[in-house]
């Protein structure tokens, strides 16, 4: 699926959430747009061919999430889908809750990551 159609769930309220029933309709959902200058800042960090997280200071305090596959795969676009299922899955798998918001609490439970999709679905604390 592309990260579009996750955030449509997310927005509609049919999102499943390991933590009971469905994320809860959008009511504050940011609006993506393009933003050349966040695209380079990713490009100069990719182009270190580092598997890891840039500092905030580098990303100037945006999110970032991370996605590898082994062996790599030529088709980039199966890639994005890939990643994107993978980061959404964790709603379904760990949860955030009714209150659909990311917590420190929930930042910090051991084993159950859920920063990627809170990054994928931007929703406003």
């Amino acid at each position: 699926m592309t990260i579009f159609l996750f955030r449509s769930l997310v927005a509609l309220g049919k999102a499943q959430d390991a933590l009971g029933g469905y994320a809860p309709q959008a009511a504050n959902m940011i609006k993506m747009k393009y933003d050349c200058d966040i695209e380079k800042i990713a490009a100069k960090h990719a182009a270190k061919c580092v598997f890891a997280h840039s500092t905030n200071a580098e990303r100037e305090n945006n999110g970032e999430n991370l996605y590898m596959r082994m062996p790599p795969s030529d088709d980039v676009t199966k890639m994005a889908a890939n990643a994107a299922d993978a980061w959404f899955a964790e709603l379904a798998k760990y949860g955030v809750g009714q209150d659909n918001k990311f917590t420190m609490d929930l930042a910090n439970r051991p084993g159950m990551m859920i920063g990627h999709y809170t990054q994928v679905s931007l929703i406003q604390n």
